[in-house]
């Protein structure tokens, strides 16, 4: 019988739902994502962007007992996300990227032997 209350269980249930490579791939685009849009900006920031920016109602809660995190959060939330921001973010297709000016999805290159290294111009 499993223990449901047991942290070993806990710790092997989110590890099998999060700790993937494609997810790995995300926070990595978000990085890329976040360094395009300025010196400010950060992944925490294309996080928060990104749950504002679906098509859906969303509530976007974040926690923090560090006053200048606070501050962070809700500065972050002047970073606007374009359709092609969510969709690079979502999926790692990059669209029209030919013409690259501040505040642009980078160039991405990603290997086809092995898709867990991307290289970010």
């Amino acid at each position: 019988k499993t223990d449901v209350y047991s942290n070993t269980w806990r710790e092997n249930r989110l590890k099998a739902a999060y700790l993937h490579h494609e997810n790995f791939e995300r926070r990595d685009r978000a990085h890329a994502l976040a360094r395009a849009k300025g010196n400010f900006f950060r992944s925490e920031h294309v996080a928060i962007a990104w749950c504002l920016a679906q098509k859906y109602s969303a509530h976007v809660i974040t926690a923090t007992v560090n006053p200048d995190h606070l501050r962070s959060n809700i500065e972050a939330l002047t970073l606007q996300l374009t359709s092609q921001d969510i969709e690079w973010l979502n999926s790692g297709n990059v669209i029209s990227t030919k013409k690259r000016s501040k505040g642009t999805l980078p160039k991405v290159e990603i290997s086809t032997k092995n898709r867990q290294q991307a290289h970010v111009r």
